[in-house]
């Protein structure tokens, strides 16, 4: 994302008039006419002028503030480190107790084997069997 306040190169909390001034100044330096008409001149020029649009305008300048504080936020949610079951157990392992981190990790698969071995599935007559066929009640007993 194109961050105008970069372009203009002024704080983000830059008055108009600041916003002008290095508008004037980025301009006259980047014109097309005193860079013998290059290219790359042109290009600046044209984020030059996008960048004084955006930011001289008050529902545009709020929208692209909007915008960059959603980027910085994604940005930041990238950065931080992705938690999975491996670097849990992996933490505790390597905490000061290592029995208590294996305690652990077999609680959490039996929790998950437990999980599994149940079975939310149908027969013909609406009964509910487990992973090993049998038939289960939902009652006690039955």
């Amino acid at each position: 994302m194109t961050n105008h306040y970069e372009t203009l190169g002024v704080r983000e909390d830059a008055t108009e008039l600041e916003i002008r001034t290095a508008y004037r100044e980025l301009s006259k330096l980047h014109h097309p006419d005193r860079n013998n008409g290059s290219d790359e001149a042109h290009l600046l020029q044209l984020a030059i002028n996008r960048a004084r649009d955006v930011l001289c305008d008050a529902a545009s300048r709020a929208e692209h503030d909007r915008e960059l504080s959603a980027a910085r936020a994604a940005e930041e949610f990238r950065r931080r480190p992705q938690v999975t079951y491996d670097t849990v157990m992996q933490d505790r392992s390597t905490s000061r107790d290592s029995s208590s981190g294996w305690l652990a990790a077999v609680a959490v698969v039996g929790v998950l084997g437990v999980l599994a071995a149940t079975s939310n599935k149908k027969d013909a007559k609406g009964r509910f069997h487990g992973r090993d066929g049998r038939y289960r009640s939902r009652r006690w007993g039955k």
